[in-house]
């Protein structure tokens, strides 16, 4: 059985996490991140959800894969100054922009 490093090396040739998904349902959480204990459901009105990972290494108290940190961040598509439709980054003077995230944890 494979384990998810070898998929994600196998995938990306890497061993990390920095992947950008793209929200066109606002309706539905944006993300879920479950442990154990737990779940954390990610909503929001923004059309990005970056993920990324403190690079692993292997030390005394880490295995390869183990993960020193996951960032999750939900803002406007990277690039969307150079791409129609990603959304509109430019903030102009004197025009307040508001955007909307939520957060629940249910616990198990």
């Amino acid at each position: 059985m494979q384990s998810q490093l070898d998929r994600l090396i196998q995938e990306t040739g890497r061993t990390e996490y920095d992947d950008c998904y793209v929200l066109d349902h606002q309706d539905e959480p944006a993300g879920v991140l479950a442990t154990t204990h737990g779940r954390l459901l990610i909503n929001t009105d923004r059309n990005g959800l970056v993920i990324f990972t403190a690079n692993p290494e292997r030390t005394q108290s880490y295995r390869l894969g183990d993960y020193h940190a996951l960032a999750v961040e939900l803002q406007t598509l990277p690039d969307a100054i150079n791409h129609h439709g990603f959304g509109d980054v430019v903030l102009r003077a004197g025009q307040p922009r508001t955007y909307v995230n939520r957060y629940q944890y249910v616990s198990k």
